[in-house]
């Protein structure tokens, strides 16, 4: 029998499986050890504490509700967009701040990316993003203002995004760590301004 004094206050079930269970001085550790090195993820997912647990369920719940804000954020500019579409007019709305929303947000989703961050996480700025390419376009569209500058801004758009999304941070022509989190910088006083 044990002679621990929390074992005493266990129901007798627990306490006779308890009994039974091999003691440490029966326990080879030459041969744990070797386990532990072969099988380190069934070594560890077998000696889970309840704060584990919880940091695991905390985590599945951060991510999801990263997503859900996400989806959510199609009711930003979804509506705009809806909008222009029916009454096909974009009266009231500025390019200027459609062409500055976009720049603002591609900033932030650039800088997210390079830094590894999980999508959860920003996921609304990816959508956001998307909703105002399109309602930007459609602006653009409507005020007849889709000609040579419009598409060459565009064309400039797209090929910074992609230099600054898939370029190399380490080469000579790529953007360094600085360059991109200064754009963030700027980012965040773009969105303050639109």
């Amino acid at each position: 029998m044990s002679n621990s004094i929390a074992e005493a206050f266990l129901p007798p079930m627990q306490r006779a499986s308890l009994s039974m269970t091999p003691e440490f001085s029966d326990f080879d550790v030459d041969k744990s050890s070797q386990i532990i090195d072969i099988f380190p993820e069934i070594s560890l997912s077998c000696s889970l504490d309840s704060s584990l647990l919880l940091s695991t369920s905390s985590t599945n719940i951060a991510i999801a509700l990263g997503y859900f804000v996400g989806v959510a954020s199609l009711l930003l500019y979804t509506p705009i967009a809806i909008r222009l579409l029916r009454t096909k007019s974009a009266d009231g709305l500025a390019i200027s701040t459609w062409w500055c929303k976009l720049a603002a947000f591609t900033c932030t989703d650039i800088y997210n990316i390079r830094n590894g961050f999980p999508i959860a996480a920003f996921s609304e700025t990816i959508v956001i993003t998307l909703e105002a390419l399109i309602v930007l376009m459609l602006v653009a569209y409507y005020q007849k203002q889709w000609n040579e500058n419009t598409a060459s801004l565009v064309g400039l758009y797209l090929t910074l995004t992609a230099w600054a999304l898939f370029s190399p941070s380490n080469a000579a022509w790529g953007p360094t760590e600085e360059f991109v989190a200064l754009a963030q910088v700027v980012a965040t006083f773009l969105i303050a301004q639109c």
